[in-house]
């Protein structure tokens, strides 16, 4: 079977090339109050989560999206001090082994309810404002301390729960300006796929034989 592909990025590519190209796009459309999902599926120690969250050496999605959404709040405010009002609130959950946890309080075992109007809601998730990158890199950073890892043959500290970080912003706008705006963006990090590598049987033995006939 042939797959088709919009765009493959190669191994000397950044992650900030991932988000102008695939991403930014995507959450220009959120404040304008269009929902927007990435998603990083893949087999293990394939760098999805590094590609996600970033490490050491570069910004991941994550960062590079809440510093575009807050980069565009506050040049909306300078333009209009007294005009829209911007709400941004981060939450971060885990599903590990069917169970949906909430990284930052800590609390398992969340239940999920069906919205009226549709779509999911989990209970108790917790919600934090963020109003600058400094708020939401703390908030970040304590919700990994309960990211739960694993050991595999490829990498000692490999995610073993699928993490969703979403941002919720909410735009209130005077009377007369137009529409208030609600939307969301989820950016998903997928545990990764451990590929069972199944060996052939060895081949039976052969019979002995029998020793030749002395005569």
């Amino acid at each position: 079977q042939i797959y088709s592909f919009d765009r493959v990025f190669g191994p000397d590519e950044s992650t900030a090339q991932i988000h102008e190209e695939c991403v930014r796009e995507r959450v220009t459309r959120l404040l304008a109050g269009y929902n927007a999902t990435i998603f990083a599926y893949g087999q293990t120690s394939s760098g999805k989560t590094t590609t996600i969250r970033g490490d050491a050496a570069r910004e991941g999605l994550i960062p590079l999206c809440v510093r575009q959404v807050l980069n565009a709040a506050a040049a909306a405010n300078e333009r209009t001090p007294e005009g829209h009002a911007w709400s941004v609130k981060m939450s971060y959950l885990e599903i590990y082994n069917e169970t949906i946890g909430d990284r930052l309080s800590g609390q398992t075992n969340l239940q999920i309810d069906e919205k009226k109007g549709g779509g999911l809601h989990v209970q108790d998730l917790s919600e934090e404002a963020v109003t600058d990158w400094k708020r939401a890199e703390a908030l970040l950073l304590a919700g990994d301390e309960n990211k739960h890892v694993g050991c595999t043959l490829h990498n000692d500290k490999s995610s073993r729960a699928h993490t969703v970080f979403r941002l919720q912003v909410d735009i209130s706008r005077p009377v007369g300006e137009g529409a208030s705006i609600s939307a969301e963006l989820n950016i998903v990090d997928l545990a990764g796929v451990v590929l069972a590598l199944t060996l052939p049987a060895p081949a039976p033995s052969p019979s002995p034989q029998p020793p030749p006939y002395l005569q």
